[in-house]
């Protein structure tokens, strides 16, 4: 499944109209310079610099009891109507009191609490006794909390108000929206962590600075539209002392950028990766400002852009999480 998504690589100015509020970004900088009409970087190729065979066949470690907390606001997970039995991932709420007086950080405050029977990490004794238990049924579990307990609750016997909200029809979800769940976290993890799994010899210093002078010109251009010096505007639009503090905080994130467009572009090659109509169509041809955004960026620019969306999908196509979807 295609998704439009965010690329780390989109142009500096647009990070800064998003980030700082400053305006439209100054037209005559071409973003498309250094780019071929594949969207490709001209004199660069990437696979001298990037070893993509770590690219390949990630493994993405999730808790899946978070993950599905995370996305529940956005899906109704599909239900099943039938006694909860071992392997089955349920919906829970609880309030657990010692003594009848209920402690702190033992309930889910009615938020709903995701549990897998037989494989979450919970007190001993307390998801066994979810086993038979029906979706809607209301009851007290016992269990003693552990000796090497928190100092407050260790060897004490505790009792749980439980609710059962939900059981989850895992057949159902992993047919419906699970991929779009499983696709989202690869992507987020590749985000931030695909660099430190890759082997890359070096940078090319003309893809750091590119994004340098991009947002040096981004910047003397929207001070010239306000009529003031650059390092005034630097000053009041950052704080910054001026562009040599500017560059050196966001050095990093530069870098970042630039090393992450390497890597997509080192996966592009290395897949034979190219941009039709089609895909151009598909992520930009519902876009009101179009023909704006050709005319600001550049066409190369617009195409480089799906060329890395193209690559982050063929690397998101190979990779899973771990542990697997249980069931």
């Amino acid at each position: 499944m295609r998704i439009k998504v965010p690329s780390l690589s989109l142009a500096i100015a647009v990070a800064l109209i998003i980030l700082l509020g400053l305006g439209e970004a100054p037209f005559s900088f071409s973003y498309s310079e250094g780019i071929d009409d594949g969207g490709y970087l001209t004199g660069i190729r990437a696979l001298d610099y990037v070893n993509v065979a770590n690219c390949y066949g990630i493994s993405v470690p999730v808790e899946l009891e978070s993950l599905l907390t995370s996305y529940a606001p956005q899906y109704d997970y599909p239900t099943k109507d039938r006694a909860i039995a071992v392997g089955d991932v349920v919906n829970i709420d609880y309030v657990g009191s010692v003594g009848g007086v209920p402690f702190e950080r033992g309930s889910t405050e009615g938020e709903g609490a995701f549990v897998i029977v037989g494989y979450t990490d919970y007190i001993e004794g307390f998801l066994e006794q979810l086993v038979g238990k029906m979706p809607g049924d209301e009851f007290d579990l016992a269990v003693t909390f552990p000796d090497n307990y928190a100092e407050e609750l260790a060897g004490k016997d505790a009792v749980f108000a439980t609710t059962v909200n939900y059981v989850v029809d895992t057949a159902a979800l992993q047919e419906t929206v699970w991929k779009d769940i499983a696709d989202a976290t690869i992507r987020e993890y590749l985000r931030q962590y695909l660099p430190t799994l890759v082997e890359v010899t070096s940078l090319p210093t003309q893809m750091y600075e590119f994004r340098k002078n991009a947002m040096l010109y981004y910047f003397r251009e929207n001070a010239k539209d306000s009529g003031m010096d650059t390092k005034a505007f630097i000053v009041e639009k950052t704080g910054f002392s001026g562009e040599d503090e500017l560059i050196e905080n966001y050095r990093e994130s530069l870098e970042a950028d630039a090393l992450l467009a390497l890597i997509y572009q080192a996966v592009a090659e290395d897949a034979g990766l190219s941009v039709s109509e089609a895909d151009m169509d598909f992520f930009f041809g519902d876009e009101p400002n179009r023909e704006l955004d050709e005319e600001t960026f550049g066409l190369p620019y617009m195409t480089q852009y799906v060329l890395h969306q193209k690559a982050i999908e063929y690397v998101v196509g190979q990779a899973s999480l771990t542990p697997a979807f249980p069931g």
